[in-house]
C-alpha cells in the first residue's frame, strides 16, 4: 500500500514541476539573441544586445530589427531569432525573423 502511494505521489509531483512549464519557447535551430529595446522607429526595434545567444552579435552591440510592429516597448528584454541573414550597415539590420518574443 505504501509503495502504491509512493508512486502516485511521485507521478503527481513530476506534473507539477514539469507538467505546467507555460514559457515560452525560442527557436534555437536558427541564430538568436536577446535584446533590450532602446527605440521604436518606422522600421521595427532598435535593441542592444544583452544576451548574445548562441553568439550572432556581441554583448553591448546595437541592432535594428526590422520588424512593423508595436507589440513591445521600451526597455522590454525579448528574444529574437532570425534566418541569419544580416545587413552589414551601421547599426547591424536584421529583415527576416523567425520568431520574436518578450522575455519573461
Amino acid at each position: 500500500m505504501k509503495k502504491i502511494f509512493l508512486v502516485i505521489l511521485s507521478i503527481i509531483c513530476c506534473f507539477a514541476l514539469f507538467g505546467c512549464n507555460k514559457e515560452e519557447q525560442h527557436d534555437i535551430l536558427n541564430p538568436y539573441f536577446t535584446g533590450k529595446v532602446l527605440e521604436l522607429n518606422e522600421k521595427g526595434y532598435l535593441v542592444e544586445v544583452v544576451d548574445s545567444g548562441n553568439g550572432c552579435f556581441s554583448v553591448g552591440e546595437k541592432v535594428q530589427v526590422n520588424v512593423p510592429s508595436t507589440k513591445f516597448s521600451v526597455d522590454d528584454k525579448i528574444i529574437i531569432s532570425f534566418d541569419g541573414k544580416v545587413a552589414l550597415s551601421i547599426p547591424p539590420q536584421i529583415s527576416s525573423v523567425t520568431n520574436i518574443s518578450k522575455q519573461n
